[in-house]
């Protein structure tokens, strides 16, 4: 319990102490805001109190100007006025710093920020790095506007130049001002126009060349190269941007160097060089990376080629082409194969047994991989669909199609065990429905499992297998215990894809032959065909004066619109019946007449039909009688008139008659 307080005391004194030494600067400003280089001014502090009494000191460009001491409860502290014309302070750009100190001198925290003295102009370098002998361009804008400052004046001035190079000049419209020099070195601008002032220095130094690293991608103690121009220092940063080493340059302008961490890091070369812009090149130092053995197929075979993939996850260091892969066969031989350019080896086994692949190389961790190279068996399940009960017949072969005795075969989860005869074969049956796994296992051999299902059937009953069209049938399905029991019902229709039953009745839409399937999981599916005929005509004939009348019906009513073609002597003659189902023909001959309905241009959803009628001439008696009296009525008249109505004529010799003369024909009435 002690230990525990002791424990949470410390804490509370860590927290507490990092809270103490936590952002007690909240704002820093200058008094003026716009300081006029021939001014001076103060510097405003707003700060958190504290428990513990403090000293603030105050830097323009790291010169200490104030420093005051402050107490607990001071939330505003302000330094004395300062004229920074008397410190050589010019116009432009400074630093300034506030920094808060304990009374033991210990640094609490530090507030940096740059401040104008003059209305100071932005100013861009084209190029951004001077060279030497080539233009250098200077642009001077207002920072508040960016508008170009023309006509300034602008010197120029080399500093510590026994010389004292100089250049002179003004800016142009656009706020530019271009001058070229030879001469390397530090340079100060002092710039001034009737608004803006500024004092910068600058370098004009050359650009380096290096080269480096050397390797590309350098590993954990391996040597490190740069090519670097001599008497160039070289730094090395760490991640956080701490200096963890320094070299230089050899006469020849090399430099090496190893890092024993994995990590990034930045080379920083050339900081402090006068003579040439600096450098930093980022570079990542990789740990022994860990090759990785890829073995196809995974399941190795004697006497069938086994390819080896040798990789470096996340990173190809030096190429994997011509790596060197070492193989240890089960007999204790070692062969050592040559990885192409892709990192592929390739060898056949021809031993059965473990083989032990290895794969070294300076840059890379030493990796082995073992591996078996055995026999496999080709199994047919004989059939592929099993029933319960039914008989399940199993070949096993080798990967040469060799017959294998002896192995030892498991259906899982049943008593069904054994071993194969010398034919390979072993056979088996199963009681129940169900998923079953197969496993064959023999020494020197892949072990085997292939899944297989047992299904029950069904039993489909439709109400009826032939139905007329627009009748339903009931459907029910049986399992093979009799039950009645749920499937999936599907129906297909004549040329039509398959389409779902639900529930457990149906109506056809259409004539022709349905076949309609159950199914349910574990169960084989079962099949039953339904016929649906059109409904049946009748057909019906009478004569009406010299029109034969032709009626069509279908269940005591008539059908519209179905087609009538008529065979007679005179030829054929195609009619439609009307709203009453009626068509006419109108005879001129007698003779036999066939009518056929529904053959031409066919209504699917009606039979066809053929009748035949034999058609009679019939002669009225009475109506010959009446025009036979009217002829011979007709003829006496004619012959009284002939024989009393003229001069009389001699008399002339009567001649007798031929046997085959008649004195006329007599009208004869048929019927046939």
């Amino acid at each position: 319990m002690k230990r525990l307080a002791v424990t949470c005391l410390v804490l509370l004194l860590v927290l507490f102490s990092t809270g103490v030494y936590a952002g007690y600067i909240k704002d820093v400003q200058t008094d003026p805001e716009e300081i006029d280089p021939d001014d001076s001014f103060s510097v405003v502090v707003e700060l958190k109190t504290s428990n513990w009494a403090k000293t603030l000191n105050f830097y323009l460009d790291d010169v200490l100007f104030d420093s005051k001491n402050v107490g607990s409860d001071d939330e505003t502290v302000e330094s004395v006025e300062w004229d920074p014309s008397e410190r050589g302070f010019g116009c432009g750009p400074h630093k300034l710093t506030v920094q808060i100190t304990r009374r033991t001198g210990e640094i609490v925290e530090n507030d940096t920020q740059i401040i104008d003295i003059g209305n100071v102009p932005s100013l861009v370098f084209s190029p951004e790095k001077p060279n030497p002998d080539k233009v250098i361009t200077l642009t001077f804008r207002d920072k508040k506007t960016g508008a170009a400052i023309k006509n300034a004046d602008v010197i120029i001035t080399k500093l510590r130049d026994i010389e004292g190079t100089r250049y002179t000049g003004k800016t142009n419209a656009n706020g530019e001002m271009s001058f070229t020099t030879s001469r390397l070195g530090e340079y100060k601008i002092e710039m001034s126009s009737r608004e803006h002032c500024m004092t910068k220095n600058f370098w004009i130094k050359k650009n380096m060349m290096t080269d480096g690293p050397h390797p590309e991608n350098p590993i954990v103690g391996g040597l490190i190269s740069f090519a670097i121009p001599p008497g160039v220092g070289l730094k090395v940063a760490d991640s956080e941007g701490k200096i963890i080493k320094t070299a230089s340059t050899s006469i020849t302008g090399g430099v090496n160097f190893t890092l024993n961490k994995e990590g990034n890091y930045t080379v920083i070369i050339g900081e402090l060089s006068t003579e040439y812009w600096g450098k930093n090149v980022s570079i990542r130092v990789y740990d022994k990376l860990t090759a990785k053995i890829e073995v196809s197929p995974d399941k190795p075979l004697i006497n069938s080629p086994i390819r080896l993939h040798v990789s470096v996850p996340g990173q190809l260091l030096e190429p994997i082409e011509s790596l060197e892969v070492e193989v240890m066969k089960p007999t204790g031989e070692e062969s050592t194969y040559i990885a192409d350019e892709e990192g592929y080896v390739e060898f056949t086994p021809l031993v059965v047994g473990e083989y032990v692949v290895k794969v070294s190389r300076e840059d890379l961790r030493t990796v082995t991989k073992s591996l078996n190279a055995l026999n496999a068996f080709n199994v047919d399940l004989v059939g592929g669909d099993y029933m319960v009960n039914d008989e399940i017949d199993v070949v096993v072969k080798d990967q040469a199609n060799i017959l294998v005795p002896d192995a030892s075969m498991t259906v899982e989860n049943t008593g069904v065990s054994g071993l194969t005869d010398v034919n390979g074969g072993f056979s088996f049956n199963i009681s129940n429905m169900g998923t079953y796994t197969l496993s064959i296992t023999k020494e020197n051999y892949w072990p085997y499992e292939e899944k297989f299902n047992v299904s029950g059937f069904l039993c489909l009953n439709l109400s009826a297998y032939e139905i007329e069209l627009g009748e339903s049938i009931d459907i029910s399905v049986f399992d093979m215990k009799g039950g009645e029991t749920d499937a999936l019902l599907m129906v297909q229709p004549p040329d039509q894809e398959k389409i779902r039953i639900e529930g457990a009745s149906y109506k056809p839409n259409e004539v022709g032959t349905y076949r309609i399937t159950a199914s349910k999981n574990m169960y084989q599916d079962v099949q039953s065909k339904l016929v649906v005929i059109p409904h049946d005509i009748k057909i019906r004939s009478n004569l009406s004066g010299e029109y034969m009348v032709i009626r069509v019906s279908s269940k005591n009513k008539p059908v519209e619109g179905m087609s009538v073609l008529l065979e007679t002597n005179e030829g054929t003659y195609n009619a439609i019946t009307d709203s009453d189902g009626i068509a006419e023909y109108e005879f001129k001959k007698d003779g036999l007449v066939t009518i056929n309905a529904n053959l031409v241009d066919s209504i699917r959803e009606y039979k066809s039909k053929s009748v035949s009628y034999r058609i009679y001439k019939v002669y009225d008696y009475l109506i010959l009688v009446v025009v036979l009296g009217l002829i011979i009525a007709a003829s006496a008249a004619s012959i009284f008139l002939i024989n009393y109505g003229r001069p009389s004529q001699p008399a002339k010799k009567e001649e007798k008659k031929g046997p085959l003369e008649r004195d006329g024909k007599k009208g004869r009435l048929s019927k046939v």
